[in-house]
Protein backbone atom coordinates (compact mmCIF):
# COMPACT_ATOMS: atom_id res chain seq x y z
CA UNK A 1 0.00 0.00 0.00
CA UNK A 2 1.28 3.52 -0.81
CA UNK A 3 0.91 6.58 1.36
CA UNK A 4 1.52 10.21 0.41
CA UNK A 5 2.77 11.10 3.89
CA UNK A 6 5.27 9.27 6.09
CA UNK A 7 3.03 9.99 9.09
CA UNK A 8 0.10 8.15 7.47
CA UNK A 9 2.33 5.15 6.75
CA UNK A 10 3.59 5.11 10.35
CA UNK A 11 0.02 5.23 11.66
CA UNK A 12 -0.98 2.38 9.34
CA UNK A 13 2.01 0.25 10.39
CA UNK A 14 0.59 0.10 13.92
CA UNK A 15 -2.07 -2.25 12.52
CA UNK A 16 0.75 -4.75 11.92
CA UNK A 17 3.01 -4.00 14.90
CA UNK A 18 0.26 -3.78 17.51
CA UNK A 19 1.80 -0.57 18.85
CA UNK A 20 -0.71 1.46 20.86
CA UNK A 21 1.04 4.60 22.11
CA UNK A 22 -2.08 6.55 23.13
CA UNK A 23 -3.36 5.65 26.61
CA UNK A 24 -6.60 6.74 28.24
CA UNK A 25 -5.70 8.83 31.30
CA UNK A 26 -8.78 7.51 33.10
CA UNK A 27 -8.75 3.73 32.56
CA UNK A 28 -5.41 3.12 30.85
CA UNK A 29 -6.85 1.50 27.72
CA UNK A 30 -4.34 1.86 24.87
CA UNK A 31 -5.08 2.98 21.31
CA UNK A 32 -3.12 2.90 18.06
CA UNK A 33 -4.45 6.30 16.98
CA UNK A 34 -5.15 9.50 18.87
CA UNK A 35 -8.58 9.68 17.20
CA UNK A 36 -9.48 6.34 18.78
CA UNK A 37 -8.52 7.68 22.19
CA UNK A 38 -10.54 10.87 21.71
CA UNK A 39 -13.58 8.85 20.70
CA UNK A 40 -13.10 6.48 23.67
CA UNK A 41 -12.99 9.34 26.18
CA UNK A 42 -16.72 9.86 25.56
CA UNK A 43 -17.33 6.59 27.41
CA UNK A 44 -16.06 8.32 30.56
CA UNK A 45 -17.63 11.74 30.00
CA UNK A 46 -21.03 10.38 29.02
CA UNK A 47 -21.00 12.55 25.91
CA UNK A 48 -23.38 11.15 23.24
CA UNK A 49 -23.24 13.41 20.18
CA UNK A 50 -24.70 10.87 17.72
CA UNK A 51 -28.50 10.50 17.70
CA UNK A 52 -30.80 7.88 16.22
CA UNK A 53 -33.14 9.57 13.73
CA UNK A 54 -35.95 7.18 14.65
CA UNK A 55 -36.02 7.22 18.47
CA UNK A 56 -33.59 10.05 19.37
CA UNK A 57 -31.42 7.74 21.53
CA UNK A 58 -27.90 9.13 21.90
CA UNK A 59 -24.61 7.30 21.27
CA UNK A 60 -20.97 8.09 21.90
CA UNK A 61 -19.82 6.62 18.55
CA UNK A 62 -21.24 6.93 15.05
CA UNK A 63 -20.78 3.19 14.46
CA UNK A 64 -23.03 2.48 17.44
CA UNK A 65 -25.89 4.39 15.77
CA UNK A 66 -25.46 2.24 12.67
CA UNK A 67 -25.65 -0.94 14.77
CA UNK A 68 -28.60 0.44 16.74
CA UNK A 69 -30.57 1.16 13.56
CA UNK A 70 -30.82 -2.61 13.08
CA UNK A 71 -33.15 -2.73 16.10
CA UNK A 72 -35.58 -0.66 14.05
CA UNK A 73 -35.07 -2.48 10.73
CA UNK A 74 -34.83 -6.00 12.15
CA UNK A 75 -31.73 -6.64 10.04
CA UNK A 76 -29.50 -9.43 11.40
CA UNK A 77 -26.53 -9.77 9.04
CA UNK A 78 -24.23 -11.68 11.42
CA UNK A 79 -24.52 -15.41 11.97
CA UNK A 80 -23.13 -17.84 14.54
CA UNK A 81 -20.86 -20.28 12.68
CA UNK A 82 -21.84 -23.05 15.08
CA UNK A 83 -25.65 -22.94 15.28
CA UNK A 84 -26.48 -20.41 12.51
CA UNK A 85 -28.44 -18.12 14.86
CA UNK A 86 -28.50 -14.57 13.44
CA UNK A 87 -27.58 -11.34 15.20
CA UNK A 88 -27.68 -7.61 14.55
CA UNK A 89 -24.00 -7.02 15.40
CA UNK A 90 -20.72 -8.92 15.36
CA UNK A 91 -19.91 -8.37 19.04
CA UNK A 92 -23.12 -10.16 20.06
CA UNK A 93 -22.11 -13.12 17.89
CA UNK A 94 -18.76 -13.25 19.72
CA UNK A 95 -20.50 -13.24 23.11
CA UNK A 96 -22.98 -15.87 21.91
CA UNK A 97 -20.20 -18.16 20.62
CA UNK A 98 -18.93 -18.49 24.19
CA UNK A 99 -22.14 -20.39 25.03
CA UNK A 100 -20.88 -23.08 22.65
CA UNK A 101 -17.16 -22.97 23.46
CA UNK A 102 -17.40 -22.53 27.22
CA UNK A 103 -14.65 -19.90 27.09
CA UNK A 104 -14.84 -17.62 30.12
CA UNK A 105 -12.44 -14.72 29.51
CA UNK A 106 -13.54 -12.57 32.47
CA UNK A 107 -12.21 -13.35 35.93
CA UNK A 108 -13.50 -11.78 39.14
CA UNK A 109 -10.58 -9.86 40.67
CA UNK A 110 -11.93 -10.60 44.15
CA UNK A 111 -12.52 -14.38 44.12
CA UNK A 112 -11.31 -15.70 40.77
CA UNK A 113 -14.72 -16.90 39.52
CA UNK A 114 -14.82 -16.89 35.71
CA UNK A 115 -17.54 -15.49 33.43
CA UNK A 116 -18.46 -15.62 29.74
CA UNK A 117 -19.58 -11.98 29.72
CA UNK A 118 -18.21 -8.93 31.48
CA UNK A 119 -21.72 -7.79 32.42
CA UNK A 120 -22.25 -10.98 34.41
CA UNK A 121 -18.93 -10.48 36.18
CA UNK A 122 -19.83 -6.87 37.02
CA UNK A 123 -23.19 -7.99 38.41
CA UNK A 124 -21.35 -10.60 40.52
CA UNK A 125 -18.89 -7.96 41.77
CA UNK A 126 -21.72 -5.68 42.87
CA UNK A 127 -23.80 -8.42 44.54
CA UNK A 128 -21.15 -10.64 46.13
CA UNK A 129 -18.33 -8.21 46.81
CA UNK A 130 -20.15 -4.85 46.92
CA UNK A 131 -17.55 -3.62 44.44
CA UNK A 132 -17.82 -1.27 41.48
CA UNK A 133 -17.81 -2.57 37.92
CA UNK A 134 -14.60 -3.70 36.31
CA UNK A 135 -13.56 -2.13 33.00
CA UNK A 136 -16.03 -2.43 30.16
CA UNK A 137 -15.43 -4.94 27.38
CA UNK A 138 -13.52 -3.60 24.38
Amino acid sequence: KKYARAFTLKTHQRVHTGEKPFKCPICGRPFAQSSGLESHKRVHTGQKPYKCEVCERGFSHSSAVKNHMRTHTGEKPFQCPICNKKFADQSTVKKHERTHTGIKPFTCPECGLKFTQIGNMNKHLRKKHEAKDALKEK
